[in-house]
């Protein structure tokens, strides 16, 4: 006797989404599609028993459109979270870079000095943006603190 079971995938947020109904004459069976699927897809699968089937189903009309709407909503989310990776693995991120508090004594500086455009420390290190100006150094009056 043939069994009706729901097939869904596990979307990023963790979310189980509907991908269809499939027929399958066994728990074992259905279990083997769904742990294939989630090989072959990168994606956690599931099928989920509904009922026990009497004779041959002729595939409602409106349950396929909705599937295909589930598919293609599922291939979007795919699309935005791979952008996403790929916004923070890019090179569009602005790296930070911390190596001016090794080469000088941050503590006497004002709290928020990195926040000014131009910061000059009693040296005469001028800073512009966190970033030192060596070719700068010792050519302006230190700032007021």
């Amino acid at each position: 006797m043939k069994k009706e079971y729901k097939i869904q995938s596990k979307s990023t947020n963790g979310i189980w989404v509907n991908q269809g109904y499939k027929e399958f004459d066994s728990d074992g069976e259905a279990k083997t599609f769904a742990r294939n699927k989630s090989i072959e897809r990168g994606f956690e699968y599931r099928a989920k028993f509904i009922r026990n089937l009497k004779s041959e189903s002729v595939e409602n009309v409106d349950e396929v459109e909705e599937q295909d709407k589930v598919e293609t909503k599922v291939e979007e989310v795919e699309e935005q979270t791979e952008e996403n990776e790929e916004k923070v693995d890019g090179d569009d991120v602005e790296k930070i870079d911390y190596d001016f508090a090794d080469d000088h004594d941050t503590d006497n500086f004002p709290q928020g000095w990195w926040l000014k455009k131009e910061f000059v420390a009693k040296d005469g290190t001028v800073f512009k943006f966190k970033k030192e100006q060596p070719h700068l150094y010792r050519t302006l009056k230190p700032s007021e603190y």
